[in-house]
This record gives C-alpha cells, structure tokens and sequence, in this order.
C-alpha cells in the first residue's frame, strides 16, 4: 500500500492509514515485544528532526542522536497535514523531493511511538546498513 492509497489531507485518511499501521505492527509484535527503545533511521525521520530544528542546510551532527518526543512529531504531523504541497516545499529543513510523502511518512511515525506507547524515539542520520555493518564487523 503506498501514499496513494490514502488521503493525507484529511482526518478520515489519517485514521485509514493509522488503522493499517496499527494492523501490520500487531503482525509484527512478537519480535518486538518489550523494547523499550527505538532508533529512527531514514529520510523521513530525518526529515521530521530536520523541520523541527529549521536546518539549512541540512546537519547530519545535529540530526544524529536528536531525542524526538511524540508531542513534537504529532504537532508537526498536524501542521504538515494542514497544510498544500507548495506550502511543505517552503519548509525550511524538507527537501522538495520528500513534500509529498512527508505527511504519510510522520503519520508512520506517529503511529509506531502510539501503538507501543513510546514517548519518544531517537534519530540517528546514519542508516540500517551501517547498522548492520558495525554489529557484523566491529563488535
């Protein structure tokens, strides 16, 4: 299912897209179950830590290791939601490549910290890959 498939400027398309977030996290429970912390990685959750500092030009120092709070990504979402494409193209800290997606993408984001109850999440800049790197090669 992608962004098409839902209407992100409206409350109805953010309650369908939540409702299958929360589904497919139900799927994928058990391998979770009792985390306590989570890391964001990619562009989009960069992107979120990005708008929330007003980075331009983008700093990959000040995005790794931001502590985003859920009151901070759910004020965001519900500004982003409100607002036209041409508006987020403006945005001081979102590339013009993400202003379409940025919206499905927060409402993800949004829905994971909600169905575990988290109450923040970190960000880090660099990506699973090097993730996966550093666990093989250097610990």
């Amino acid at each position: 299912r992608g962004t098409r498939d839902f209407d992100m400027m409206t409350p109805r398309g953010i309650a369908e897209l939540k409702k299958h977030c929360f589904a497919v996290l139900k799927e994928a429970t058990t391998e979770v179950q009792g985390v306590k912390s989570w890391i964001g990685v990619g562009g989009t959750m960069t992107s979120i830590v990005s708008m929330l500092l007003e980075l331009e030009p983008y700093d990959a120092e000040k995005v790794q290791g931001y502590v985003l709070a859920y009151e901070d990504l759910h004020t965001l979402r519900e500004r982003l939601t409100g607002m036209s494409y041409e508006e987020r193209t403006k945005l001081p800290g979102l590339a013009r490549e993400r202003a379409d997606i940025i919206v499905a993408g927060a409402v993800i984001a949004e829905s994971l910290l909600e169905y575990f109850a988290l109450p923040e999440i970190t960000v880090s800049d660099q990506d699973l890959l090097e993730g996966i790197y550093r666990e093989a090669y250097l610990l």
